[in-house]
């Protein structure tokens, strides 16, 4: 453990310029003596300047550690991203678009890497080289490769989406998350992993998938149609629920909570109308609301919500503020 993180805080702090010559000198014989290591770091190196940079710590830990082969106990993650100062935790920031848009595909695929990407309030339909074709919802990115490699076809997903795979018995079809892998070899499923949200959640509509991850609960989960799997991204604890049914989702239009927490539905908000919402009394958020919506604007939507439990809001300069009725 003390081991890799001291190799951890060297690779860190030779890419934000802050290493010392016997400090170089410890991480170069280390790299020379692991070509695999090596080869990875020089990968990471050469993308440093990726632009998107994504905010989620606990994501950022996790595609590391996946990408670097060495896992640390939360607890000693904590510690290393607290120390020893500030640009330690930037640097990181930055290794998880680096991890995301390039190790996790290009090891295992050939060609170079496209990134699709939705703004606010948009949905983009995009066609894979193998023929499956996937719509993003709203500030979604999804990143394939140009050409899937010929023993596998791997994506990779930060936002929601919805999936239809074509079928190929000889390559899996793989979507990585921060937290899980979703294997399919045909099928249609929705997927969400916002890193903002504290859940990962799959639907699967037909054919069907392979959960893999760290679970709590479990080692790895085979879904059946009809099936839905929340997966607590801070616990891994994952929860199915069977016969489940989708009749109007987000791919038609339709912003649907499902006794869902206002925390949780003004993420969704936030996505979809580009607003900032300020909440002053932070008991709202536990507020526990159902609904379905379709083309009503968010005055129409936080005030059927008021209506069951009630709140007030008030828009200024994009802003909404919302406290106690």
């Amino acid at each position: 453990m003390e081991k890799n993180n001291e190799l951890y805080l060297l690779i860190v702090r030779e890419l934000t310029d802050e290493i010392s010559e016997e400090e170089g000198l410890s991480l170069s014989s280390k790299l020379s003596e692991d070509p695999i290591l090596r080869n990875k770091y020089e990968k990471l190196k050469y993308f440093w300047n990726e632009e998107d940079r994504p905010k989620d710590t606990q994501a950022i830990n996790n595609i590391f550690n996946r990408v670097m082969g060495h896992v640390y106990e939360q607890q000693e993650s904590k510690r290393v991203l607290l120390q020893p100062m500030l640009k330690v935790a930037v640097s990181i920031l930055l290794i998880i678009s680096i991890s995301l848009s390039y190790l996790l595909i290009r090891e295992r695929s050939v060609g170079d890497t496209l990134r699709y990407t939705t703004s606010i309030g948009e949905t983009k339909e995009v066609s894979l080289p193998d023929k499956s074709t996937v719509i993003l919802n709203s500030s979604s990115t999804l990143i394939v490769p140009e050409q899937f490699s010929k023993q596998n076809r791997d994506v990779v997903l930060m936002g929601e989406a919805l999936f239809e795979v074509s079928k190929d018995r000889q390559r899996p079809f793989r979507v990585e998350t921060s937290h899980l892998q979703v294997e399919v070899l045909g099928t249609r499923f929705y997927m969400s992993s916002y890193h903002d949200e504290k859940n990962i959640s799959t639907i699967l509509e037909e054919g069907s998938v392979k959960l893999k991850g760290n679970f709590s609960n479990l080692n790895q989960y085979v879904m059946t149609p009809g099936q839905k799997a929340i997966v607590d991204k801070e616990t891994m604890h994952m929860k199915v629920i069977s016969d489940y049914q989708i009749k109007d989702s987000w791919d038609n239009g339709y912003l649907v909570f499902e006794e869902e927490k206002l925390e949780q539905i003004i993420l969704k908000l936030e996505r979809k109308f580009g607003l900032h919402f300020i909440v002053i009394d932070q008991e709202l958020k536990e507020y526990t609301y159902t609904g379905k919506f379709k083309d009503e604007s968010v005055f129409e939507i936080l005030g059927c919500l008021a209506i069951t439990k009630p709140f007030k809001f008030k828009l200024n300069d994009n802003v909404i503020t919302m406290q106690k009725e």
